[in-house]
């Protein structure tokens, strides 16, 4: 564990994970649910992560149980708008239907 003041600065489009968890993701101005965990694809043995593919915000839904498996959202530039960390709210463009509470 390293105290957060001493991890490196990042590129401004760069975040670290436990950054993103605790975020709230909208659906432009609909919030959509809480980031609760960043996924990476990997080789199926699990040993290599796949560079060229991008995290999966894993999303508790604001409509769903308690106990409902999260949504996996592609974090990718092309539907991003804007991540505010203090703020811990990211802001996107989704595909419709992609996530439940963003036909609401």
């Amino acid at each position: 564990m390293v105290p957060a003041s001493e991890l490196p600065a990042l590129d401004s489009d760069t975040f670290y994970v436990a950054d993103l968890v605790g975020c709230t993701l909208f659906n432009g101005e609909a919030p959509v649910g809480e980031v609760i965990d960043v996924e990476f694809l990997t080789t199926p043995d699990g040993k290599v992560r796949l560079s060229e593919a991008a995290p999966l915000l894993a999303v508790h839904l604001n409509d769903s149980a308690e106990d409902a498996e999260p949504s996996l959202i592609p974090f990718v530039r092309a539907w991003l708008h804007s991540v505010d960390i203090p703020a811990k709210r990211i802001t996107m463009d989704l595909p419709e239907g992609l996530a439940e509470s963003t036909t609401s």
